[in-house]
């Protein structure tokens, strides 16, 4: 015989939502289809990103008096 009765605490309807939408963001096949399209964004931009951070080095050198 217990002398507590366990009752699940009442979540408010908003942190719900927040954890159905938590659910979703974790399952598998979501996080295979962003880290796809990341690598695909990445793929074509960070090349360019190399190509100023080099330009921007060398603009360095050519102005650094040696």
């Amino acid at each position: 015989m217990a002398i507590f009765k366990v009752v699940p605490a009442e979540t408010p309807v908003k942190s719900i939502i927040w954890m159905r939408l938590l659910d979703f963001i974790e399952q598998p096949l979501f996080l295979w289809f962003a880290a796809t399209v990341a690598g695909l964004v990445a793929y074509f931009l960070y090349p360019y990103v190399l190509l100023v951070c080099g330009i921007c080095v060398l603009l360095a050198f050519h102005r650094a008096k040696w």
